[in-house]
């Protein structure tokens, strides 16, 4: 699902469902990936010690560059979701905040792209 105020910015995107817990064992959302042409990736989402650690750990080892957006996932305990990001920032994943994404993506503040990215932020905290 796309929330509202990121589909307000960047209009309509395509959603692929998963049907296993690793993504990357689903043809239709790595030919998506591979499509886009990107190394890079941004994960979230619920259960983090499955839906979110295992395509991050095959994206890893297919040479993506990994983050892991921690304040928009979800897990099953503290202890098990600890251990996940322990071993997907061991397989070369990083750890990010959404708030930290947004000031790296945004660079500098004077840009449309900062300001978009902080228009978004504003909408997302207003909810």
């Amino acid at each position: 699902m796309v929330l509202p105020e990121i589909a307000q910015a960047l209009g309509e995107l395509p959603t692929h469902y998963r049907t296993t817990c690793d993504s990357f064992l689903n043809r239709d959302i790595v030919a998506a990936i591979e499509a886009t042409g990107r190394k890079t990736l941004l994960i979230a989402g619920v259960a983090t010690e499955l839906a979110v650690q295992l395509p991050a750990l095959t994206a890893c080892d297919q040479g993506y560059r990994v983050y892991v957006v921690l304040d928009a996932c979800g897990g099953m305990s503290e202890r098990t979701e600890h251990a996940a990001l322990l071993r997907m920032t061991q397989a070369g994943a990083t750890a990010v905040s959404v708030m930290a994404l947004a000031g790296e993506i945004a660079g500098d503040f004077r840009e449309p792209k900062a300001q978009q990215a902080i228009g978004i932020l504003y909408e997302m905290a207003k909810s």
